[in-house]
């Protein structure tokens, strides 16, 4: 028997993005943030319940963390670090 697979295109501009669980945005959060916090502001903790949220909203790790870049990091960097 031959497996027949159908891939289907979507486009991501028409779709809202994609909702997350707490605990699968807290995961995503903090396997960024190991990766990154060197790049990130040292009061970071202070801003876990809103990119928690913008987590859970569907926006990407790269994009909920970009505001708490260092100064010195511009969010192109976050971004191509990923």
């Amino acid at each position: 028997m031959q497996a027949t697979i159908r891939m289907t295109l979507v486009n991501t501009q028409d779709t809202p993005p994609a909702t997350q669980t707490e605990e699968a945005a807290a995961q995503a959060m903090w396997q960024f943030y190991r990766v990154h916090k060197q790049r990130l502001i040292t009061d970071i903790r202070d801003h876990r319940d809103t990119i928690l949220s913008n987590l859970m909203a569907g926006v990407t790790p790269e994009d909920a963390f970009a505001p708490y870049a260092r100064p010195s990091e511009s969010n192109r960097q976050l971004r191509r670090a990923a």
